[in-house]
């Protein structure tokens, strides 16, 4: 399926202006491009374009019918990464794209300069403050373009949005400053606009508001003609002001020296007949105009405000204290006389593509989290997944130190102990790492990650057997399940037992444990060359019911002299089953508690029945892996392993220690009967090779989430 992006703004001319090279990033790498601002008109690079009735104001009726048209679009439309700008589409987008990120879908914020900023007025900050610190928690990305931004964001948001990315503005191609006007050519537009050879020439470019402050700018016009008459002031920009600056400039009878030429599409050609770039803004993201002035050598003078301030520090430009008329005045007259050439390659489209690519387009970051520091099914599963779709994300895993540290450095897995599971901690790795999913396996992990603040899938790997667990997984589910993308359980069995909503039981999804079966035929082997009658891989501990096993081994050893049964695995049990089984009369020949091994397989190989005890399971797959093996598999009548054991086919189902012991002792002594089911077993393996269509619904759970 073809990926998706959607742009989302207030209007056109913010997506033309500043981000087709961008939606011309999306569309080489075959994304779908979709743009969604207030109106249909078309635009480059773009596949789709969409209306949407978002207004600049914050108070209009219409912003509010946005949310639910955009909620309503994303329900049909999977998109990959929304990336959403301007205040009121920033707004929309995210509030619209809550259920989307549940789902999958990466949400980007670009804060083109916040309307709270240092010496705003305060009311700016009752109202605008509140609004993104609250919809931060549906960023997956912010995205600030200058230095006070950015470091408030990290202040103020860093709990809530953990991906917060500091990026010079929306870069500026350099291209275009390659061809310059001949002194000719420079003459001609000078007096195309009226303007004499020894006239001083100042430019400001950007709509006429209040908040780029033109009026300023005729203040100081005003008291650079009492000392100069030669000065000029081009104020380029459509007005949203209604001729307000028209007026004060005639009202101060300076009309003829103040040249406002509305929109141009030859700002470039503009700023090259001027001697100095101005801006009187009260408040700026990262101010493109006076980067083209600096890309060209202009002298600039300007307001200090956050974003002119990040310019002007860089470049050595001006800055004059707001409201300072004769500050800025002087400041103009001294800057007419020199130009500075920069290097301005941090602020060139080039390194922001570079920069916006590597948002755009990293892999995605998953942490496994598991609650053991042993090594059992589930890690089995969590380093498998790993170890397969390492090359399309990038995995880490967080679990209690121990036992498992050791074998995730030999398996080269980016691991993060914790001393302690916690919210807190999850969190904190959350934020050092860059998680964006948190791979939760089994419900107290899952419950740490609901409550992380990130992304996070629920993978169910036990069954339970009696009424009361049952009722509290599905209490759990039922809290909780709105909290995940997903919630995967690996026998229907699982799923079935739960009982929960139906919205909630629409995230669930069956997926059996990952099984590779290497060899295409069964090997036969001589039982003579076998070193083990039985074997079981599995944890020691209480659900595997390790004691039964000790006693259908005690049981066998009465009429199978010199029986040898090994269990391959760790547990909290080992101690207390080493002492029972000597208490039962076994010795260390006839069983083995041999703790964990890297290679089980190894062991299967040298045994001759695999047997599990466990009161419940889930899908275990060192069954899968015994029968690959082409062993016969004795386990315990539980539903869960019902679907894999397949009574006189591929072994048996016992539920009582006299039926293991029978079970046993007619497989071991009638050589037959083990070769038929021995090759059940192999083939029950074969048919159970899910390796590639798991690695690749995995793959879909950690792109799209539930659909």
């Amino acid at each position: 399926m073809k990926k998706k992006v959607l742009f989302v703004a207030t209007v056109d001319s913010h997506i033309e202006l500043f981000h087709l090279p961008y939606l011309k990033m999306f569309k080489d790498r075959g994304y779908e491009v979709h743009v969604a601002t207030d109106s249909d008109k078309k635009i480059k690079y773009c596949n789709k374009k969409i209306k949407l009735p978002i207004k600049r104001s914050p108070f209009r009726f219409s912003n509010l019918k946005a949310i639910f048209a955009l909620k309503k679009i994303l329900k049909t439309e999977k998109y990959d990464i929304i990336h959403c700008h301007t205040p009121m589409g920033g707004v929309v987008a995210r509030l619209a794209a809550r259920k989307a990120r549940r789902n999958g879908t990466r949400v980007i914020y670009t804060a083109h300069g916040f309307h709270f900023y240092e010496g705003a007025p305060i009311l700016n900050w009752l109202l605008f403050y509140p609004v993104e610190k609250w919809l931060s928690r549906y960023t997956d990305t912010l995205i600030t373009i200058n230095a006070e931004d950015f470091e408030r964001s990290k202040a103020k948001f860093g709990k809530r949005c953990l991906d917060i990315q500091y990026i010079p503005g929306v870069g500026v191609d350099e291209k275009k400053f390659e061809k310059r006007l001949s002194d000719k050519q420079k003459k001609e537009l000078r007096k195309s606009l009226g303007l004499k050879g020894d006239n001083k020439v100042l430019i400001c470019v950007g709509r006429l508001d209040k908040n780029k402050n033109q009026g300023f700018l005729i203040k100081v016009m005003r008291e650079l003609l009492w000392n100069d008459g030669r000065y000029h002031l081009l104020l380029v920009g459509s007005d949203e002001n209604k001729g307000k600056y028209q007026k004060i400039a005639k009202r101060f009878g300076i009309s003829d020296h103040i040249h406002f030429l509305g929109f141009r599409d030859d700002v470039v050609k503009l700023l090259q007949i001027s001697d100095v770039a101005v801006s009187a803004s009260k408040r700026e993201g990262l101010p493109v105009n006076l980067v083209e002035a600096a890309f060209l050598g202009i002298p600039i003078v300007a307001t200090d405000c956050r974003g002119n301030r990040d310019v002007c520090e860089f470049v050595g430009g001006k800055l004059s204290g707001q409201g300072d008329v004769l500050d800025f005045a002087k400041y103009v007259e001294r800057g007419s006389n020199s130009k500075r050439e920069c290097n301005l390659s941090n602020y060139s489209v080039a390194y922001i593509s570079e920069n916006m690519e590597r948002v755009y387009f990293r892999k995605k970051r998953v942490l496994h989290l598991l609650i053991t520091s042993e090594y059992g099914g589930a890690e089995n599963v969590a380093c498998t997944i790993i170890k397969n779709l390492s090359d399309k994300y990038d995995f880490f895993y967080a679990s209690p130190d121990g036992e498992i540290g050791r074998i995730l450095a030999k398996k080269k897995v980016d691991y993060a102990p914790l001393q302690k599971i916690s919210i807190k901690n999850i969190r904190k790795i959350i934020k050092t790492y860059g998680i964006d999913i948190v791979h939760a396996h089994d419900y107290k992990a899952g419950f740490i990650a609901a409550h992380s603040g990130q992304r996070c899938i629920l993978h169910i790997h036990h069954d339970f057997q009696n009424v009361f667990r049952r009722i509290v997984c599905s209490i759990y589910v039922s809290l909780l399940g709105q909290k995940f993308m997903d919630i995967i359980v690996v026998s229907e069995v699982i799923k079935n037992k739960i009982i929960v909503p139906k919205r909630k039981k629409e995230k669930f999804i069956f997926m059996r444990n990952p099984v590779a079966v290497v060899a295409t035929k069964r090997k036969i082997v001589s039982l003579e060359n076998k070193d083990y009658d039985l074997c079981c891989v599995a944890r020691v501990s209480s659900e595997k019911n390790p004691k039964l096993f000790l006693k259908i081994v005690a049981s066998l050893s009465d009429t199978i002299p010199g029986i040898k049964a090994i269990w391959v695995g760790n547990g909290n049990l080992m101690d207390e089953c080493k002492d029972y089984a000597k208490e039962i009369g076994l010795d260390d020949s006839a069983v083995k508690f041999i703790g964990f091994r890297d290679n089980p397989i190894r062991y299967i190989n040298k045994s001759k029945v695999f047997l599990l005890t466990s009161d419940y399971e889930g899908y275990p797959m060192s069954i899968i892996e015994a029968m690959s093996k082409g062993l016969p598999c004795v386990t315990s009548d539980i539903e869960s392993l019902g679907k894999i054991v397949n009574n006189n086919y591929n072994g048996y189902l016992c539920s009582t220690e006299t039926e293991y012991v029978d079970k046993i002792k007619h497989i071991l002594t009638d050589k037959k009967e083990y070769n038929r089911l021995a090759e059940g077993s192999f083939e029950t393996s074969v048919k159970l090779d899910n390796h590639i269509e798991y690695m690749s619904q995995m793959s879909c759970v950690y792109n799209l989430g539930a659909q």
